[in-house]
């Protein structure tokens, strides 16, 4: 299966335009589209856990002490 070259929107379009681009290459070309933004996502909510990682300390300690009462 073809893909374009990048997911850029100029990458894409061209892709999308071309003459011998098939209708299962575009289906390849949007499940690896809807994988990336997937990545990019949880990407993201690890970078905005990871900056808010001082609020988050307090929740994690509580939950391990939590899990160590509940397995005694």
């Amino acid at each position: 299966m073809k893909q374009p070259k990048t997911y850029t929107f100029s990458d894409v379009n061209d892709f999308v335009h071309s003459m011998d681009t098939e209708f299962e290459d575009l289906q390849c070309a949007c499940l690896g589209m809807a994988a990336e933004i997937e990545r990019l996502k949880k990407e993201e909510k690890l970078l905005d856990w990871l900056e808010y990682k001082h609020t988050n300390t307090g929740v994690i300690f509580t939950a391990q002490i939590l899990f160590k009462i509940k397995k005694q």
